[in-house]
Order: structure tokens, then C-alpha cells, then sequence
């Protein structure tokens, strides 16, 4: 009797795990796919009319693909740690809608957005290089070049260059002196006052 028990309750554990691993997908997270996901958005924000509607469609992608949390703490350095919990979460608003409105404005209607050249390489900290060229109708090709982490199950973008030059590094420099100097609440109504400006060319 023990026995036959002991080789039920194999087959009934064998069968339940082969149920299991039957209902897990068989595919990996890939590190382009929040790459892929914003420049879809770019795609499909050129063809709206409207800067109200580009900025709103590229804020939900900038949220969705962006690590925004890892890199507002990469931008503001130790200052980060010194915040509180409601300053966390306005400086992580005010960054993706500061990045989508400069998407906003970039990627006007009529502009041709066209990537191409998609490379992936390994980069340490297990994070990861997504290389994307994208073709202009007038002259080179522009490097964009995406740094993203796993976030979760997902990747992310954590940083990016575009011709070689850092935005979190250009936002660094920008916002920890204003920070140092003038305090938090005018940071983020700097960053406000940046995405005004932004939607204001993107008419």
C-alpha cells in the first residue's frame, strides 16, 4: 500500500508539474523590447495633429518603457536618498513628461521617423546597450543609443545617448546645481517649465 501511494502521488506531482511548466511561456525577455516600444510611439505620435495628444500617447510610453525611479536616482546622485517619499514620486512624474515633451517636439507631423541597424550588447551590472540608427531624408544617421536594466520581469531604458552624449548626464549637471541651489520646488518647477517650452515648439 505504501508503495502504491508513494507512486500515485509521484504521478499526480509529475502531472501537475508538467501541467505547469506547460502553461509557462518559452520566451525570454528581450532588451529591445522597450526600445521597439518608444519608437513605435514616436511613429504613431508624428501622425497626430494635436500637441495635447502627441504628449499624452508619449507619456504613457515614455511610463511603460522608462525606468524612471533608477534614473532619477542616477540624475540626482546622493541628493536622491536625502528626499522623502512625495518628492520621489514628483520628481519621477515631472521626468517623463519633461522626456516625452522633447519627443513631443522632435518628432513633429510630416517628420519621417525610420529606425533602423537594431545591435544588442552586453554591458556589466547585467545591464544592456541597445543601438538604433535613426535615418534622416537630410544627411547622416543619428546614433541613439539605449542603456536598459531589468526592472522586474521587464527591461527598461535607463539612460540614453544620442550622438554619443548621456541625458542623465546633461540632466545631472542641471538639476543637482539647481537643487544645491535653489532647493527642490524650483527644480521641479524648472522641469515644468521645460515641458511648457517643449510642447510650446512642438505646435
Amino acid at each position: 500500500m505504501i508503495v502504491k501511494a508513494t507512486r500515485m502521488l509521484t504521478l499526480i506531482v509529475s502531472a501537475c508539474c508538467g501541467t505547469a511548466l506547460a502553461q509557462v511561456p518559452d520566451t525570454v525577455p528581450n532588451p529591445a523590447a522597450p526600445v521597439e516600444t518608444i519608437q513605435s510611439a514616436l511613429a504613431a505620435a508624428a501622425q497626430q495633429a494635436g500637441v495635447g495628444e502627441r504628449q499624452a500617447l508619449l507619456f504613457e510610453a515614455v511610463k511603460q518603457s522608462f525606468d524612471l525611479p533608477g534614473a532619477s536616482r542616477l540624475i540626482l546622485r546622493g541628493a536622491w536618498r536625502q528626499l522623502n517619499a512625495d518628492q520621489h514620486n514628483r520628481f519621477v512624474d515631472a521626468l517623463g513628461r519633461v522626456i516625452a515633451a522633447n519627443y513631443a517636439s522632435r518628432f513633429k507631423p510630416g517628420v519621417a521617423v525610420n529606425f533602423g541597424h537594431v545591435e544588442v550588447a552586453d554591458l556589466p551590472r547585467g545591464r544592456a546597450s541597445v543601438r538604433t540608427m535613426l535615418e534622416r531624408a537630410q544627411g547622416s544617421p543619428v546614433a541613439f543609443d539605449y542603456v536598459v536594466q531589468r526592472s522586474g520581469e521587464q527591461w527598461r531604458i535607463l539612460n540614453v545617448l544620442v550622438g554619443g552624449v548621456s541625458d542623465i548626464a546633461l540632466r545631472s549637471a542641471q538639476y543637482t546645481r539647481q537643487l544645491n541651489e535653489q532647493g527642490f520646488d524650483a527644480v521641479v518647477a524648472g522641469m515644468q517649465a521645460e515641458v511648457e517650452t517643449a510642447l510650446a515648439e512642438a505646435q
